[in-house]
């Protein structure tokens, strides 16, 4: 580890920048150097080692554990497209992985769930799964399809891309209509995601969309807040 001390750039930002090629190059995992550690590295003092690191804790690259040291954050995940989770996390390098919770072909009190949909006589496929990342649980996603637009789906690999599994019926989203909350988790999905219940959960519900605008399917989907996020474009029309 060299800091050029007669460059223009500063000593904090050429290691900062060091460290964060690290952590995208995963040469770092796990927990980094002390500070004390990293100045004799570097050759630079502790306050400058500080600098770097604490503004890579802000940027959310780091994370500090109080007597026990700063270690690597595991990748959050940006929704700012229409994309769907396996295309997202393939996308960064990572895995998707997928466990069917439950799966209902004759779900038909949709009243319960939107009343948008409400007052429609007909069945929906009711598809509830955990998403992870890798080995990581990052998501609880419960969908609400009706029959008539993909009969059968019960014969599809139901833990692979959703949008994958529509586009063989001819159906592709176009957009999405959504509402998005915080919230902290039931007792089952701190549960199923392995935390605890003060921790803050990101819940997306709403339509998505065919070339027309008109609903595809309901989807109602919870995210750990420290690995996933979206990003909503608001444009003004008047």
């Amino acid at each position: 580890m060299i800091v050029d001390k007669n460059s223009p750039i500063p000593a904090y930002r050429q290691l900062k920048a060091f460290l964060a090629e690290g952590i995208l190059q995963k040469t770092w995992e796990g927990e980094i150097p002390s500070e004390r550690q990293l100045s004799d590295l570097a050759g630079v003092t502790r306050m400058t080692v500080r600098q770097a690191v604490g503004e890579l804790v802000n940027e959310g690259l780091l994370y500090r554990i109080k007597g026990k040291g700063t270690f690597v954050a595991k990748p959050k995940f940006e929704q700012h497209n229409i994309m769907s989770f396996s295309s997202l996390l393939e996308s960064r390098g990572t895995p998707p992985r997928t466990r069917i919770l439950w799966f209902d072909p004759y779900f038909t009190d949709m009243q319960a769930i939107s009343p948008e949909w409400s007052g429609r006589d007909e069945r929906f496929y009711r598809l509830r799964r955990l998403r992870s990342a890798g080995d990581d649980p990052v998501g609880i996603e419960e969908v609400f399809l009706p029959h008539a637009l993909c009969p059968g789906l019960e014969r599809h690999n139901l833990t692979g891309s959703l949008y994958e599994i529509l586009f063989s019926y001819g159906l592709v989203v176009h957009g999405q209509d959504v509402r998005i909350t915080a919230r902290r988790p039931s007792e089952e999905e701190a549960a199923l995601f392995s935390i605890r219940k003060d921790t803050p959960l990101l819940e997306v519900c709403g339509n998505s969309l065919d070339e027309n605008r008109n609903p595809l399917f309901f989807e109602r989907a919870i995210y750990l807040s420290d690995r996933f996020s979206y990003k909503v474009g608001i444009l003004n029309r008047t």
